[in-house]
């Protein structure tokens, strides 16, 4: 296992994510963390270290919602646009990942309401 991999994997323990670690080495292989992170801080590559938290978000999200990966990234990221643009505030993918993850259940569940009810919020 990696060190980003082993990361993401203690960070997801920490923080009560009881995913098995293959999910969380997909996650990490995917590249969807760092995506979102480089948009946030305008094309800057991150660590290993700095993208602990988005991995561990997206994680948890995935693990209350029946959503993919690529969909939930893709969400993400039009939802904090859409946010921002509406609110004329700065909303960054983590602050929505961050919202969508604070609402997301312990069971796999549609969140299609749910994602639309924190997009409006951060609007």
């Amino acid at each position: 296992m990696t060190g980003a991999i082993r990361l993401i994997v203690t960070a997801a323990v920490l923080a009560g994510i009881a995913l098995p670690a293959a999910a969380a080495a997909q996650a990490a292989r995917a590249g969807h963390g760092e995506a979102l992170y480089v948009i946030d801080h305008h094309g800057r590559r991150p660590t290993a270290t700095q993208l602990v938290p988005y991995e561990a978000l997206l994680l948890k999200v995935l693990r209350g919602c029946t959503i993919s990966l690529d969909s939930l990234t893709n969400l993400v990221i039009h939802s904090a646009e859409k946010a921002q643009e509406v609110s004329n505030q700065r909303v960054t993918n983590y602050t929505m990942l961050r919202a969508f993850a604070a609402a997301a259940g312990p069971k796999k569940t549609n969140c299609a309401e749910m994602f639309l009810r924190e997009e409006a919020r951060l609007e």
